[in-house]
C-alpha cells in the first residue's frame, strides 16, 4: 500500500505536462524497486487475460458472423478463401464482441442477436446489388434509397434460394444462445462483475493483435486500393465485408465535409495531363466538322445491349430499327459504357463531360454542386438550344438538378407528359416518342436533344404490353422476357425515327443512339445464347458491350468500327465531328488514334490486345498476333537471332498479373509489361478524374478556390 501514498502525496504529478508520468513511473520505480514493479506490471497484465474460460456465446456470435462474411464471398468473387479476409473478419468481430461484454448477461444475448440481424441483412444487400451491379453497397448510396420504391419489382427479382443460407446462419445463432440461457449459462448470477471486464479485456487484445497481423501483411497496392475504393468487390475479397463497409463509412465521414482545397503538387499533376494533351493541335481526319451545325438527337436506350444487335429469333431480328440505323451509318461494335454505382445516370455524365464516374456512389447525387464543362454548353456557345427528356419522375437521379447543371436548357420530365400508358416504371417508350416529337419540333433550332427511354428496364415482366414476339425455345425465361422487352423498345425508336422523317426533321439532323449500361443478364443466360458449356470472366465482360451510333445524311459511307471505345471517348469523337473543342476530356477521338484504350471505374481495362480484370489481377491475350510479334521483336538480338524463350508456348492464354512477378513465359512474360505500364497510367488518369470531381476543379477560381482547370483554357 506504500506505492498509493506515493501518488496521494505528489498529486501535482498527475496534472503536470511534459515529462509527469514518465517522472511518477520512475519514481514508482524507484520506491518499489524494478523487480516488483515489473512483477505487479506482468500480475496486472495477466490478470486482464486470465478469463476463467472461453465464452461461448462470444465465440459462437464471431464464428457466425465469419461464416456469414464467407458466404457473401463464394457468391462474389472467385478466391473466396484469402487469409487476409478471414483475419479482418475475425479481428472486426472480436471487436464488436468486446462491446457485448459491457452488457449484462440478461442483455447480451439480445445484443449479439441483433447485431447478427444487422449483418445479416448488409450481406443479403450486398448480394442483390452485386447481381445488378456486380458491385457492393456503399454509404455513399444512401440518397439513392428515395428511389428504391420505383425498382423494388427489380432488386425482388434478383433474390435467389440460396440466400436463405445468410438467414440460417443468422437464426442458429439465435437458437444457440438461447439454449444456451435456458441452461443456466448466460444466468447474470454467474458472472462476476471482474471476469466480464477480463473477457472484454482479453477479446480486446486479441482483436488488436489479429488486426495488427492483418495491417502488417497488407501491400501497397491492397492499400491504395482500399483508400480509393475503385474496386469494391476486390476490397471483399481480400479484406471481408465488415473491413470494406467500415472504411467506406470513415470515407464517407471524411468527405462530408465538401469541397475542400487541392494540394498545389496534385493540381499541377492534373493541369499537366491537359496542357500536354492540347499542347500539339491534332490533325484533321475524314470525319473532322463534317456534323457542324447539324441538329443532334441524342438516343439514350435503356438496357440495350450490342451483342443482340442482327440476332434473329424464331427466323426475325430483334432490333430491325437500331440495325437500319447500324447498317446506313457509323457503327461502333466494340463500345463499353463505363458505368459504375450510377448506372444509367453515370452514362449520362460521362457521355456529357468525358469525365469517368466514381465508385463509391453518384455524381448526380453527391456532387450536384459541382461546375462542369459539357458538350451542352460547348453546342451553347454555337446557338444551340439545349433540351432532355425523360417519361420518369424528375428527381430520380436527381435529373432535374443535374440537367441544369450539365447545361440543358429544359428539363421534360413524368409532369410535362400525358401519362396515358404506363409500362413498368413509367410512361410507355412508344407514347414518350409520340409526344417528345411535338418538343423537338417546337424548339429553336440548331438543336441538342437527349431522349432517355425507360420500358426496356428490368425486370421485363409486362409481357402483355410487349407486342407479339416470338421468342422461341427461351419463351418464359429471363432472357426471352428481355428479348420481347427490347423488340418493343427497337419497335418504338424506329416510330420516332420514321416521324421525324415525316416532319421533316431529318434532313439536317444526327441521330446518336447509344445503350446506357448492359442488362444485368446471368451468367447462364449468356451462355443459353451463346450455345456454350462454359464461361470466363473475359467472355462474360467482352459480351457486355452496348451499341454506340452515329447516323446522318451526311455520313455516304457506312462502315462498322471494331476499335475499342468507351464512353469516356464519345465527347471527344462528336465534338471532333461537329467542329467543336473538348479541352478537358479524358477521352480520345476514336478516329484520331492507332489504337484506344477503355479502363472501367474499377480499374480493369482492355484495348485491342489485352484485357485485364483488376478484380482477380487476372489479363487475357486478344490479339495473339500482335503479341507473338512483339514477343520476337523483344526477344530478337543484335543480330536477328531468336533466343529458344521465343518460342516457348505459355500453358493458358489467361496470366496472373502480380505487381513485379511477371508471368513466366512465352507470351504471357512479354505482355505483362504491357499491362504493368498501361494500368499504371490509366490508373493514374482514374486519379485525376477523381481530383476534378472531389476538388471541383472545373469551377470559376475565387479567393476560397484557388485552382481551376478553367484558367489554363
Amino acid at each position: 500500500m506504500k506505492s498509493k501514498s506515493v501518488v496521494a502525496q505528489n498529486p501535482a504529478d498527475s496534472t503536470a505536462s511534459g515529462g509527469s508520468f514518465r517522472e511518477s513511473t520512475e519514481s514508482l520505480v524507484e520506491e518499489l524497486g524494478a523487480e516488483r514493479f515489473f512483477a505487479r506490471v506482468r500480475r496486472v497484465f495477466f490478470q486482464v487475460l486470465a478469463a476463467p474460460k472461453i465464452d461461448r456465446a462470444a465465440s459462437v456470435f464471431i464464428a457466425s458472423a465469419i461464416l456469414g462474411g464467407f458466404i457473401l464471398r463464394m457468391k462474389m468473387v472467385d478466391f473466396p478463401f484469402d487469409p487476409k479476409a478471414f483475419l479482418s473478419d475475425l479481428a472486426v468481430f472480436s471487436f464488436f464482441a468486446t462491446i457485448g461484454f459491457l452488457f449484462k448477461r440478461s442483455w447480451r444475448h439480445g445484443y449479439y442477436i441483433g447485431a447478427s440481424v444487422v449483418f445479416c441483412c448488409l450481406l443479403l444487400f450486398d448480394t442483390i446489388y452485386f447481381r445488378s451491379h456486380h458491385s457492393v453497397l456503399s454509404v455513399f448510396l444512401m440518397p439513392q434509397v428515395q428511389f428504391l420504391p420505383q425498382v423494388v419489382n427489380a432488386a425482388v427479382s434478383l433474390v435467389h434460394w440460396t440466400d436463405a443460407f445468410f438467414v440460417i446462419n443468422t437464426v442458429a445463432l439465435a437458437v444457440f444462445l438461447v439454449r444456451l440461457r435456458r441452461k443456466g449459462h448466460m444466468d447474470p448470477s454467474t458472472e462476476p462483475r471482474v471476469d466480464r471486464l477480463r473477457k472484454a479485456g482479453t477479446t480486446m487484445l486479441v482483436a488488436l493483435l489479429i488486426f495488427g497481423i492483418f495491417a502488417a501483411f497488407l501491400t501497397r497496392t491492397e492499400s491504395s486500393r482500399l483508400k480509393k475504393q475503385w474496386n469494391r468487390p476486390f476490397l471483399v475479397e481480400r479484406f471481408g465485408a465488415c473491413t470494406f463497409h467500415l472504411s467506406d463509412i470513415v470515407k464517407y465521414a471524411v468527405s462530408s465535409y465538401g469541397f475542400t482545397e487541392i494540394a498545389d503538387e496534385d493540381f499541377e499533376n492534373v493541369a499537366r495531363f491537359f496542357k500536354e494533351r492540347t499542347a500539339t493541335p491534332k490533325a484533321p481526319n475524314a470525319y473532322t466538322n463534317l456534323l457542324k451545325g447539324q441538329n443532334l438527337i441524342v438516343i439514350h436506350a435503356e438496357s440495350i445491349q450490342g451483342a443482340f444487335m442482327f440476332a434473329r429469333v424464331g427466323g426475325a431480328e430483334i432490333t430491325p430499327n437500331i440495325n437500319r440505323i447500324a447498317r446506313q451509318g457509323l457503327n461502333f461494335d466494340n463500345f463499353y459504357t463505363q458505368q459504375s454505382s450510377g448506372t444509367s445516370s453515370d452514362s449520362e455524365l460521362t457521355f456529357n463531360t468525358s469525365l469517368y464516374p466514381i465508385n463509391n456512389g453518384t455524381v448526380f447525387i453527391s456532387h450536384f454542386k459541382n461546375s462542369f464543362v459539357t458538350l451542352a454548353d460547348m453546342l451553347g456557345e454555337e446557338g444551340y438550344t439545349s433540351i432532355a427528356m425523360h417519361g420518369n419522375n424528375g428527381d430520380f437521379w436527381n435529373r432535374d438538378v443535374m440537367n441544369n447543371t450539365l447545361g440543358y436548357d429544359r428539363f421534360y420530365s413524368k409532369k410535362d407528359f400525358e401519362i396515358d400508358e404506363v409500362i413498368g416504371m413509367g410512361l410507355s417508350d412508344m407514347s414518350f416518342f409520340k409526344q417528345s416529337l411535338d418538343f423537338i419540333q417546337n424548339t429553336p433550332k440548331p438543336l441538342y436533344s437527349t431522349l432517355i427511354t425507360l420500358t426496356n428496364h428490368t425486370p421485363f415482366e409486362e409481357l402483355d404490353k410487349y407486342g407479339e414476339f416470338d421468342s422461341g425455345d427461351i419463351e418464359g425465361t429471363r432472357l426471352g422476357r428481355y428479348f420481347k422487352s427490347l423488340h418493343y423498345a427497337d419497335k418504338a425508336i424506329g416510330y420516332f425515327l420514321d416521324e421525324l422523317d415525316n416532319r421533316g426533321l431529318l434532313d439536317d439532323t444526327t441521330i446518336v443512339l447509344y445503350g446506357d449500361h448492359p442488362a444485368g443478364l446471368s451468367y447462364d443466360a449468356v451462355k443459353e445464347f451463346m450455345g456454350v458449356e462454359s464461361l470466363d470472366w473475359f467472355e462474360y465482360n467482352r459480351f457486355n458491350t452496348n451499341p454506340f451510333l452515329v447516323w446522318s445524311r451526311k455520313i455516304d459511307r457506312p462502315i462498322t468500327i471494331h476499335k475499342p471505345m468507351g464512353m469516356i471517348d464519345v465527347l471527344p469523337t462528336l465534338a471532333n465531328m461537329m467542329g467543336i473543342e473538348a479541352p478537358f476530356a479524358f477521352g480520345n477521338d476514336i478516329f484520331s488514334v492507332d489504337s484506344n484504350q477503355v479502363v472501367f471505374p474499377d480499374g480493369s481495362w482492355l484495348d485491342e490486345h489485352v484485357y485485364y480484370n483488376s478484380s482477380n489481377m487476372e489479363f487475357k491475350i486478344i490479339d495473339e498476333g500482335y503479341v507473338e510479334k512483339y514477343v520476337r521483336s523483344i526477344c530478337a538480338g543484335d543480330k536477328g537471332q531468336l533466343s529458344p524463350r521465343c518460342n516457348e508456348a505459355p500453358s493458358s492464354r489467361i496470366f496472373q498479373y502480380r505487381p513485379g512477378k511477371p508471368a513466366v513465359c512465352g507470351l504471357g512474360r512479354y505482355a505483362y509489361g504491357h499491362v504493368h505500364s498501361s494500368t499504371a497510367v490509366l490508373n493514374r488518369n482514374l486519379g485525376f478524374s477523381s481530383l476534378i470531381l472531389e476538388h471541383n476543379l472545373l469551377g470559376p477560381s475565387d479567393k476560397k478556390h484557388r485552382h481551376s482547370l478553367l484558367d489554363l483554357h
